[in-house]
């Protein structure tokens, strides 16, 4: 996507085929990633491999449920190109004023800028940012719902962490988060469109739909090292 975005893209990724093609493995994250990649590069399909990082596994917390109010994470670096970060921002905004009960978290590096202008509009209260965080899993039970908004993503593994300690995840259907949220049952897949996305996850919270949600979500850190090996 970002090789057709501009002419500059355009100019710099001339050359990839011929320098990917050097190289005996091409490893791609995820099932997804490696088949659009192979697309993109048909002389290189048979060196394609798709493959996944190595997680951190740990066991699920209980789950601390605060009430009526909704409590949504999105944990990211703040980034416009792929995580969109400022429109996630935007959703959040969009249904605090649609009359929605939530508190919406950010963590993650860079939210200054975003964060100043949420306060200068009066909703700091409901939408926060607490910054970069050493472990994001420990602090996942505190929420109802994950949230990741992005442009384009490799394997998330935030998604992971999410679903293994019991959240449903609300992300839009790009990259490989297809390969690990399945729509309706352990979350929801929207498009890469700010209006559906408000319309729709709002929907989704009004209903309370996160609440009938039972995950059972395992990582196989084991066959993924095998993967790596090999």
């Amino acid at each position: 996507a970002w090789r057709r975005g501009s002419r500059f893209a355009r100019w710099a990724t001339r050359h990839d085929e011929a320098i990917y093609a050097a190289f005996d493995r091409i490893a791609v994250v995820g099932r997804r990633n490696a088949a659009a990649f192979a697309k993109a590069f048909p002389s290189l399909q048979g060196k394609v491999s798709p493959f996944r990082n190595v997680l951190c596994v740990r066991a699920r917390g209980p789950r601390k449920r605060d009430g009526s109010r909704i409590r949504i994470v999105t944990v990211a670096r703040c980034d416009e190109l792929q995580k969109g970060s400022s429109r996630s921002v935007r959703i959040a905004e969009r249904l605090v004023r649609a009359g929605l009960d939530l508190e919406w978290t950010f963590i993650g590096p860079g939210y200054e800028r975003l964060a100043a202008r949420v306060a200068a509009d009066g909703l700091g209260d409901p939408i926060r940012f607490q910054g970069a965080l050493f472990d994001v899993a420990a602090a996942l039970p505190d929420f109802d719902v994950m949230a990741l908004f992005s442009h384009s993503e490799g394997l998330p593994m935030v998604i992971c962490e999410a679903l293994m300690q019991g959240l449903p995840v609300a992300a839009t259907d790009v990259g490989g988060i297809g390969e690990l949220v399945v729509d309706g049952r352990n979350g929801w897949l929207f498009r890469d469109d700010e209006d559906e996305i408000v319309s729709s996850f709002g929907e989704v919270l009004r209903r309370r739909g996160f609440e009938k949600m039972d995950i059972d979500f395992t990582f196989d850190r084991e066959a993924v090292l095998r993967t790596h090996r090999e």
